[in-house]
């Protein structure tokens, strides 16, 4: 009989977890990061097999990874988010496209990001003597802010949801906590980052690419995610990053960065 089950009441079902997403790595990173962590808010559909595994919080975002949608999956799958508040689904595009289905009853006003999922192709390597990148401490935060609200601002954040400085602020600290926060700039000033915002198995995410707008164009973003890329290709990982697809500048840059296109990619945000 299918069913839903949370994935933390059997604990010995996350090795299993984690094979069935690594084939769909690169479109499911931040679910293959919650199995990882064995996150509360991990979910299985499950009928003497794993059919499918996602990611739910209440008021936060869906997250799936359901290869074949049968009626019974659609019934039960439907049955379990009716009564729930949902902020935004993520994925691959075809899989978001189901959801949408699925949910589309529950709420009047929605806002769509269509994007391309981007790799690196490890052809490339920019060298610039110019430029010195470098790992952001915690003596950096206040200087990065900027940065960090203007992305989220620029390229998260629906037309509806005020921005929540604390809770920014928050993101920042963590991700410079990790030594993931990579930049340009000086001991006085911070012109550009970018981040790696998620890990697997085999694959890492790329985000937060933001330069202060005075800044663009002098091929600062491209030089960074390069670096990244080329960091994590030194210990057996590919490096991805998500860009709308109406943003041709910033798609220009990761292309001249290494990266190509290898799928789409779709976020929606519910009000």
């Amino acid at each position: 009989m299918l069913k839903i089950i949370n994935a933390l009441e059997y604990k010995e079902i996350f090795p299993a977890l984690e094979r069935f997403v690594e084939t769909y790595e690169k479109f499911c990173i931040a679910l293959y990061e919650k199995i990882l962590l064995k996150d509360k808010d991990v979910f299985v559909l499950i009928d003497g097999k794993i059919l499918g595994v996602f990611y739910f919080a209440e008021g936060n975002s869906l997250i799936c990874c359901i290869p074949k949608w049968t009626k019974e999956i659609k019934k039960v799958f439907s049955d379990f988010i009716k009564d729930k508040k949902i902020f935004c689904i993520h994925g691959e595009e075809s899989q978001v496209i189901k959801l949408e289905k699925l949910i589309k009853w529950k709420y009047t006003k929605k806002e769509t990001r269509n994007m391309f999922l981007m790799e690196y192709q490890g052809l490339v390597y920019i060298k610039n003597a110019d430029l010195s990148p470098f790992i952001c401490k915690m003596s950096d935060c206040e200087k990065l802010m900027h940065l960090q609200t203007g992305f989220s601002e620029e390229e998260v954040m629906p037309e509806w949801k005020k921005l929540n400085l604390p809770a920014e602020r928050m993101k920042l600290d963590k991700a410079v906590k990790n030594k993931t926060v990579y930049a340009l700039g000086d001991e006085d000033f911070i012109y550009s980052k970018a981040n790696i915002s998620l890990c697997a198995n085999k694959v890492i995410q790329i985000s937060g690419v933001y330069t202060k707008k005075e800044f663009r164009r002098k091929g600062y973003a491209s030089f960074l995610v390069n670096r990244i890329a080329f960091v994590a290709g030194k210990v057996g990982c590919k490096a991805t990053l998500l860009v709308r697809q109406e943003n041709l500048a910033a798609y220009s840059a990761y292309k001249k960065a290494g990266f190509g296109i290898t799928g789409t990619y779709k976020i929606v945000y519910y009000k």
